[in-house]
């Protein structure tokens, strides 16, 4: 649990870290994540590398995205 915890703690400090460097109102939700920096090294056998799945994770949530499909379609028509 407490290793669950730090990784909570490390995510969200980076993007605050990346909010306060935002000035503007009119920030883009791609402009943050393209900002955020998760260094984990693990790719734990994955195609995609661990800071792409937890963009696309946070993307989901941000746009209310609930399906993996849906995911896929708005990034293909969003680019």
């Amino acid at each position: 649990m407490k290793n669950t915890n730090t990784t909570k703690y490390y995510i969200e400090k980076q993007i605050y870290k990346v909010f306060e460097r935002c000035k503007s109102k009119d920030v883009k939700i791609s402009d943050v994540l393209s900002k955020l920096d998760f260094g984990f090294p693990l790719n734990a056998g994955f195609d995609y590398s661990t800071s792409s799945l937890i963009k696309s994770v946070i993307l989901k949530q941000l746009k209310g995205i609930r399906s993996q499909s849906g995911l896929v379609r708005y990034l293909k028509f969003n680019k």
